[in-house]
């Protein structure tokens, strides 16, 4: 991580137990502003490591082994690898957090509650904390507890028809919900740095709708 130019989130402290893109690109901003980000890996890392063999596209860097895919997302972030199913690992985030200001996760409800990494076991912690939830549809309802990607995001919110041709035929937008959704993770949560720690949750189900208001009719207020 390059410390030579100070941006304006200098001193910021960010935890990140985020993976592939829908996360990592908020904390990516962050690390860019100048904030110091810890990413938090399992033992067998970050799948985005894989996304060469996973996807079938070649994007696995010069030494066979680093892919640019998570190099680009994972950019300017230092990194430590832990077995959170067992109680040395929690411990071990559990003292990172009473030095943080930022804690941001991306998994399915319920996960990071089961390893004492939600936001009511983290809170008691450091009071202060910032924690941003990013999940495929939110904490409440019929769908929460189910796992999401970006294209079961788009084929949901509609986004893939809105964005392809008039025949109606559906067309990838290129992850711009999982982008969109990104901005909006670090814009809020940097708005919150003043706060006297905050809960947030971003999912991809809401964030598609949003910048296709006009075209859709949909009221997601």
């Amino acid at each position: 991580m390059n410390n030579s130019k100070k941006g304006p989130l200098h001193g910021i402290k960010v935890l990140d137990w985020t993976m592939w893109q829908f996360g990592p690109v908020s904390t990516m901003m962050m690390a860019d502003l100048g904030a110091e980000v810890i990413k938090i890996e399992s033992l067998d890392g970050d799948h985005g490591r894989q996304f060469g063999q996973v996807s079938g596209v070649a994007s696995n860097a010069y030494d066979g082994v680093s892919s640019h895919y998570f190099e680009v997302l994972n950019r300017q972030k230092l990194g430590i690898a832990i077995n959170l199913k067992e109680k040395r690992g929690q411990e071990i985030v559990h003292s990172l957090i009473k030095q943080s200001d930022v804690f941001v996760q991306n998994f399915r409800q319920g996960v990071a509650e089961r390893l004492g990494l939600g936001w009511e076991d983290l809170k008691k912690i450091n009071p202060q904390l910032i924690y941003g939830s990013a999940t495929g549809y939110g904490p409440l309802g019929d769908d929460s507890n189910k796992p999401a990607f970006a294209l079961t995001g788009e084929a949901r919110s509609g986004s893939l028809w809105w964005g392809g041709p008039e025949d109606d035929t559906p067309i990838l937008s290129d992850s711009l919900g999982e982008a969109l959704d990104d901005i909006s993770i670090g814009d809020d949560e940097c708005d919150s740095l003043s706060s006297d720690g905050d809960n947030m949750d971003f999912s991809l189900f809401d964030t598609y709708p949003n910048p296709f208001n006009p075209q859709l009719n949909i009221d997601v207020t």
